[in-house]
């Protein structure tokens, strides 16, 4: 959704809150129209897809430096 404002200073604050929110809206309303397509694709939505995920197997390792951590510059 394109709008174009009235020239700087000229708008009210009620307009301009109203215009915001019919951006907004239309905004959400064509977000919904999008997803809808994707939700019906037959994959698994995100949390099927987190819950498809194998346990971590107990002897897994995993490396780590066991040096001192490196010097940061916080002043610049």
């Amino acid at each position: 959704m394109t709008f174009v404002l009235p020239e700087a200073g000229k708008c009210q604050p009620q307009e301009a809150e109203q215009r915001v929110s019919e951006a907004v809206r239309g905004a959400h309303d064509d977000m919904i129209e999008e997803y809808r397509p994707l939700s019906r694709s037959g994959q698994p939505d995100f949390k099927e897809f987190l819950l498809s995920v194998p346990d971590r197997p107990d002897d897994l390792e995993l490396p780590r430096d066991k040096g001192l951590p490196r010097e940061a510059d916080l002043d610049g």
